[in-house]
């Protein structure tokens, strides 16, 4: 059956009309709301990932329960010996020496403990090298830790070299 198009008014009432039009306007203002949000976080959306990739920290997500729920950041920041794939669903206590292990789990509990983030520092020998690290970690939410692991070797070659410097200084 063909459609036929019939071009009769519709009688509305003015008040009807009324109604329509504010609705019109209210949707039209929704929409450039809208709008301003989607250009506002395209920017996040689109080089989110690269600012990630960018920066030196390895950038792991853990639940309370200290399993790897994932690691975020690239892989060439991991320190801890598995692959990426491997580390997701593992203990933490499963990939670190002990030591390194407790002094991020002490500071996993204070976080958890005061749902604010924390700093403290480990260390691990990594291909032969001994290095220092600090760990910065951030709830994520009532379920989430981020851990932020960032190699800090040079800034600790650093401050020793300094202080030998300052006791040689002081003993002339």
């Amino acid at each position: 059956m063909p459609i036929v198009a019939v071009n009769k008014a519709i009688p509305m009432e003015e008040r009807d009309y009324e109604l329509l039009k504010k609705e019109n306007e209210a949707l039209k203002e929704e929409l450039e709301q809208l709008k301003k949000t989607v250009a506002s976080s395209s920017f996040r959306d689109r080089y989110a990932v690269k600012i990630i990739d960018s920066l030196p920290d390895m950038l792991t997500v853990f639940d309370m329960d200290e399993v790897c729920i994932d690691v975020v950041s690239n892989e060439s920041t991991n320190h801890v010996g598995p692959s990426v794939s491997e580390l997701r669903g593992t203990k933490m206590r499963e990939v670190l020496p002990s030591e390194a292990y407790l002094n991020i789990h002490n500071n996993m509990e204070r976080v958890k403990a005061t749902h604010k983030s924390s700093v403290a520092f480990h260390e691990l020998d990594v291909n032969g090298v001994h290095h220092y690290y600090e760990n910065r970690i951030c709830p994520l939410d009532d379920n989430y830790l981020l851990v932020m692991c960032r190699d800090i070797s040079d800034r600790v070659a650093i401050q020793r070299n300094m202080a030998m410097l300052k006791h040689a200084l002081d003993n002339v």
